[in-house]
């Protein structure tokens, strides 16, 4: 049987993936992690740190400063109005 690590699998939560990306798209500032883990509720924090660190290795997120911050190409998606909620 083979083994697949979690990049190879793609979205490991996409429902915790989705909060987190309107999440930030809704700051100009980023979001501490700890603010955006309480903002998720009742969201496991694990969950949310999950979805943050796969985010940001596909390019949808940036961390910096400590803080998240949408990628220019997730706002530019967003701008397009291709984000429904």
């Amino acid at each position: 049987m083979q083994h697949q690590s979690k990049q190879d699998r793609g979205c490991l939560d996409p429902r915790t993936e989705r909060l987190v990306a309107i999440e930030v798209l809704e700051r100009t500032d980023g979001l501490m992690p700890e603010r955006l883990e309480r903002q998720l509720r009742p969201t496991e924090p694990e969950l949310v740190r999950d979805a943050v660190a796969s985010l940001e290795r596909v390019g949808v997120v940036v961390v910096k400063r400590s803080r998240v911050h949408p990628s220019a190409a997730l706002r530019r998606i967003d701008a397009l109005d291709l984000i429904c909620m």
